[in-house]
């Protein structure tokens, strides 16, 4: 039986090669889409699930106490995971791991270069996390604090095919570092992607003996150990040995932690979500489109089905016959869709800084799922049609009688529909996804961000910097000159703060700007009240803060000036509060800022320069740069391109949700010209009549397409709401947003409109101008 299937399956292909074409290129499109983004999804929510021990190692996030909706933040107190892994014998181990904030200068031999992927860590890292050692002991490799574990792609940049071990690098321009392991290179998939791991007793004894929150933890359970349990009893630690910093503790698997985006996570769940519902849509559209012509077709195929049942056909053998033909298109579909994603992976990988493969990926998982979703696609897509040929009666359709069409049909009309709404809420999210990108963009954030040079300031140039800065500013070119403890558009730095009047009880966390005096001079600030920093002795205005709006309101207080306030256990007195600016990405609200003078935590260097003769300029400030710190490489970036960078996410999103569209539109479309001609084809002999009666080839035109124009108002009248529900999901990503905008329903009502005037009117057409005798003999 399954031969004499295969032989009708085969046939029915070749009688009917435009439907089966149809078909195919549909459920292969489909298919294409969505196996394209299950690739996404899978390695989105495994990150750092190639480690050994990766279902027992676990971040650490802190929350405040008294706030138990707080998401919390993974910056944790160095001295913390020394207590926990003492007191708690269900943990086995501890790491604590950061990057050095910035990029290092890195000098081997004649090699200088900055190296901005080097992390400092605690020498269990090698033993908490797996990587492979080419060269090295992953036990001893971090155990003396001036000791580096390179990778395989850093070690042969700095030494080619010399080996590395034991050679001494410097670092900083200060320190020696002494090569004691090589490991191969990380993969893309890891939230650690470094080059460069050294001792985090590089940061100094005395500092990582303190509560300061300046580093990430992770801890290692022993097996059997309950993640619920230890969280339960770890939780309030940090009360018991520090009362005056006011947080508890829970934990975080790998993937929570890179998905977690207010947590510094690479991603952000609710994306990862609204991409595996848009890549299900996509595929029931394909699926749609099967099933629609299948049962369009089904009156030229009862007189089969009624002649197999008459030589003892049950109607599971019927059933058994459909669904097997459904399955070989779905086959088929799925060959063609694996070369379509073969070929689009290179773009989308370069797109997303990805690895993904398919076919050379050589996982038995995964060619077992590419087999499920092809027979899932299959028995979706052929169930109803199969079914319901198989509910054919022989006598019916044996004596060609009057057959009832009605459920066909409304089902055909319910899902067509059904193809076009979810095409029309595609084309809303990309409008409104473009809209948002371009105002986040051009937003005013409260701070000029036009000509701005940034540059890193070293250890060298940090002591340096008032001569630097007047060296700078005799530069042709040169408008101003200031430093900071952070860019201005992230500013994420948090410690402990409290004011006068707020009473007893531990500070809270506030994000603070360490700042040269003429840092609100070079961004253009406004100073609402009181005074702007002094331009004199840094030392000077040691005591002076300056606090932004918000901060104020937070505080309760109407006149801030004059209160005394602490921060990070230095006491002054508000001099000055300048407008709120957004000194976080558009993904977060306006927070408090608190802004002071503390030259030795300047980390980042930013110059205004003219739009005249730019190029010269910078060759005027690297001549600068290279006489005060000769050891350090000259490097910059413009911070409106950095700015434009860290939306980049959002500019991957737009990517998808408009290939997403076109394809909706397009697998929708195939569906509407298969339809289409099967109408044109079934109502041949009714065309003829009334072109003989006088009719024209226009009304004829109106006549026959008019169903399918009813169709698609009904899907842009459904998809309204579901539209104005996914772009509110999609927005609420987002702080600061654009409105629901009603022109897009209008505009994609547009689009479908001519879409399906251009799919149905050449089918309808050549039907309607077809001679009259034709139409008739045909018949």
């Amino acid at each position: 039986m399954f031969k004499n299937y295969l032989k009708t399956t085969l046939r029915t292909i070749g009688r009917h090669k435009a439907d089966s074409l149809v078909n195919i290129a549909g459920l292969a499109v489909g298919m294409a889409c969505f196996i394209l983004i299950a690739l996404w999804v899978y390695d989105e929510t495994h990150y750092d699930t190639f480690h050994a021990n990766a279902d027992r190692i676990f971040r650490l996030v802190l929350h405040k106490a008294d706030e138990p909706s707080d998401p919390g933040f993974p910056s944790t107190p160095y001295v913390l995971p020394g207590i926990l892994e003492s007191e708690f014998p269900e943990i086995e181990e501890t790491v604590r791991v950061r990057d050095v904030a910035y990029p290092s200068p890195v000098r081997y031999g004649n090699i200088l270069a900055y190296e901005p992927r080097f992390y400092i860590a605690d020498a269990s890292f090698f033993t908490v996390f797996s990587h492979e050692f080419l060269k090295g002991d992953p036990a001893t490799a971090l155990a003396n604090p001036g000791s580096v574990v390179l990778t395989r792609a850093a070690a042969a940049k700095y030494f080619g095919d010399e080996d590395p071990m034991g050679r001494v690098m410097r670092w900083n321009n200060a320190v020696d570092l002494r090569v004691t392991g090589v490991v191969e290179n990380v993969p893309y998939n890891s939230r650690f992607r470094f080059d460069f791991v050294g001792s985090i007793e590089l940061c100094g004894r005395e500092r990582i003996t303190t509560w300061n929150r300046e580093t990430s933890a992770y801890v290692l359970l022993r097996r059997g150990a309950s993640r619920r349990d230890v969280e339960a009893k770890i939780s309030g630690t940090i009360l018991k040995h520090h009362p005056e910093d006011n947080h508890i503790l829970s934990l975080q698997s790998l993937p929570e932690a890179y998905l977690t985006l207010v947590h510094g996570g690479g991603s952000d769940k609710r994306i990862v979500l609204i991409f595996a519902i848009i890549a299900v849509a996509v595929l029931a559209i394909a699926c749609v489109n099967f099933t629609n012509l299948a049962t369009a077709r089904s009156s030229g195929r009862s007189l089969e089905v009624g002649v197999r049942k008459v030589v003892g056909a049950r109607r599971a053998d019927v059933v058994r016959q459909f669904l097997g033909e459904a399955l070989v298109f779905s086959f088929m579909s799925l060959a063609l869709a694996l070369a379509i994603v073969d070929s689009a992976l290179p773009g989308f990988n370069k797109l997303q800084e990805k690895e993904l493969s398919l076919l050379g990926s050589g996982s038995f998982s995964l060619y077992l799922f590419l087999v499920a979703v092809a027979a899932v696609t299959g028995l979706a897509a052929g169930g109803y049609p199969a079914f319901y040929l198989a509910s054919f009666r022989p006598v019916s359709v044996l004596k060609k009688g009057p057959r009832r069409r009605g459920r066909g049909t409304s089902l055909r009309t319910a899902l067509v529909i059904g193809q076009f709404a979810a095409s029309a809420v595609m084309i809303v999210l990309t409008m409104t996804a473009r809209k948002q990108l371009s105002f986040i963009l051009t937003s005013d954030l409260g701070f000029d961000r036009e000509r701005i040079v940034h540059l890193q300031v070293n250890d060298e140039l940090r002591p340096r910097f008032e001569l630097f800065k007047d060296r700078l500013l005799r530069e042709p070119g040169v408008v101003a000159v200031t430093a900071s403890s952070a860019p201005p558009h992230m500013t994420f730095n948090g410690n402990d703060f409290t004011w006068e009047g707020r009473g007893d009880g531990p500070g809270v966390e506030v994000n603070f700007l360490y700042v040269d005096p003429d840092y609100a001079k070079t961004f253009g600030l406004k100073i609402l009240e009181g005074r702007d920093f002094g331009r004199g002795s840094p030392a000077a205005e040691r005591e002076a803060y300056i606090v932004n709006q918000t901060a104020g309101r937070f505080m309760g207080m109407s006149e801030p000036l004059g209160k005394r306030v602490t921060l990070a256990g230095e006491t002054g007195r508000i001099v000055g509060v300048v407008k709120d600016f957004n000194h976080l990405p558009l993904i977060f609200d306006v927070s408090p800022l608190v802004m002071a003078v503390r030259p030795e935590w300047f980390y980042d260097l930013l110059i205004k320069v003219a739009p005249d003769d730019v190029p010269r300029t910078l060759a005027g400030i690297e001549r600068v740069f290279k006489d005060t710190t000769p050891g350090f490489p000259f490097e910059y970036r413009f911070l409106d391109e950095e700015f434009r960078t860290i939306y980049k996410p959002l500019r991957f999103i737009n990517s998808v949700f408009d290939t997403f569209a076109v394809l909706a539109l397009f697998i929708s479309c195939l569906g509407l010209v298969g339809l289409a001609s099967l109408l044109a084809e079934q109502r041949t002999k009714e065309v003829g009549i009334r072109k003989v009666m006088g009719a024209s080839a226009p009304s004829l035109l109106a006549l026959l397409s008019g169903k399918f124009f009813a169709t698609v108002l009904a899907a842009n009248v459904i998809a309204a709401p579901l539209a104005w529900l996914a772009t509110r999901a999609f927005l609420g990503l987002f702080v600061y947003r654009v409105p629901f905008d009603g022109l897009a329903l209008l505009a994609a009502a547009a689009v479908t409109f001519i879409i399906a005037l251009g799919s149905v009117g050449a089918q309808v057409l050549r039907t309607a101008r077809v001679n009259p005798v034709d139409c008739l003999r045909n018949e």
